[in-house]
């Protein structure tokens, strides 16, 4: 048997080695990095899944416990009491009107027929029982008495006892003085004495204010509607006195005396004697 021809293992061919490799260039160097803002208005976030919001509570009813039968009684009771209160003290003490016309002008409501603008006066009613009652100069409210549903403001010239020479009126009319007239004095004429001396004859132009009353005259002799016609005014008609003017809602200042005492046309007044008392109030 011939012999068996020897192994031979292929073997790879033999590569050639790889060229050498170029080496790397330098990397050139990165440009300095500034320091970026910060954004001005951040990004909003991702809303989250928010639990569902609670169901609305009523609102509470407060009422409820305040609008019972005894807090309604209660509530009725104060409101009647201090209505009755605000009731006495304005029939009784002090309250506040207004000036129509210019009857009064210059002192009160002196634009009335120019603007229209009138005065409001503040009142005192406690004056018909004090002590100094009613004098001469104060500025006095008063039924009429030709209309008694009226009220009237005027100036006091002269109180109980003075005798006043009017310079126009009734008290000049000798029809009205020397006629048939109503006894009793109280429009402050003299009346006849048939068992004197000249008695049948009333002196004209003359007026003694009777007691219990008081001489009235307005300011604007020109326009005014007072004593001069209607003779003097009883005290239980007098419904207060004026103690201050509310022209300007944030002062209120006193009555002053704006008349012209230059003026010819003026009743002149002789004061009594004796120092009699200035009654004021009802009853006198």
């Amino acid at each position: 048997m011939p012999p068996k021809p020897p192994l031979r293992i292929p073997r790879a061919p033999i590569k050639a080695p790889p060229p050498p490799k170029a080496a790397p260039k330098p990397a050139a160097p990165k440009p300095k990095a500034f320091p970026q803002a910060a954004p001005r208005f951040a990004p909003k976030a991702t809303p989250r899944a928010s639990p569902p919001p609670p169901p609305r509570q009523p609102p509470p009813q407060w009422y409820k416990g305040m609008l019972t039968p005894r807090v309604l009684r209660q509530s009725a009771s104060f409101g009647f009491f201090f209505f009755c209160a605000g009731l006495f003290v304005r029939d009784n003490f002090v309250c506040k009107d207004t000036v129509n016309g210019s009857s009064m002008a210059p002192t009160l409501s002196p634009y009335a027929h120019e603007t229209g603008a009138k005065d409001s006066i503040i009142i005192r009613r406690d004056v018909r029982w004090s002590p100094k009652g009613i004098q001469r100069g104060d500025v006095v409210t008063f039924w009429k008495p030709h209309r008694p549903e009226e009220i009237s403001i005027k100036r006091v010239v002269a109180v109980e006892g003075d005798i006043v020479y009017p310079w126009r009126g009734y008290a000049l009319d000798p029809e009205i003085v020397n006629g048939e007239r109503v006894g009793g004095g109280w429009d402050g004429l003299g009346t006849k004495d048939v068992d004197a001396v000249g008695g049948d004859v009333v002196e004209v132009g003359k007026v003694t204010v009777p007691k219990g009353h008081v001489w009235v005259e307005g300011d604007n002799w020109r326009h005014s509607f007072d004593s001069l016609d209607f003779g003097p005014v009883s005290l239980g008609l007098v419904d207060g006195k004026a103690v201050g003017v509310w022209r300007e809602w944030w002062r209120i200042r006193g009555v002053e005396d704006g008349r012209d005492t230059r003026r010819r046309e003026k009743s002149r007044v002789v004061q009594r004697r004796e120092n009699l008392p200035v009654y004021g109030g009802l009853g006198v």
